[in-house]
């Protein structure tokens, strides 16, 4: 925990047949999980530190709305491969 270095990660999966997983991007933080699906699937949102199995997802909730404010312009930037530490 007292380790420097990222802040932020860039999480990709790209569909793969036979198996029935959508095409994702997202950001991954030492706090929160933040995935946006292509298709019809809507966003997720999870507090890893909280909930470490991921079965409560935030997003559409007022909680989740102020973090995937803040995680949605964090997540294009590593898209697009800016640096984060500058």
């Amino acid at each position: 925990p007292s380790a420097t270095g990222r802040s932020a990660w860039l999480v990709e999966g790209y569909k793969e047949f036979p198996y029935r997983v959508p095409t994702y991007r997202g950001v991954r933080t030492r706090r929160y999980l933040y995935v946006e699906y292509e298709g019809a699937d809507p966003p997720s949102l999870h507090d890893v530190q909280r909930d470490p199995r991921q079965t409560s997802d935030l997003y559409g909730t007022p909680e989740g709305d102020v973090v995937v404010a803040m995680l949605k312009p964090l997540l294009e930037r590593l898209r697009r491969g800016e640096r984060l530490d500058g």
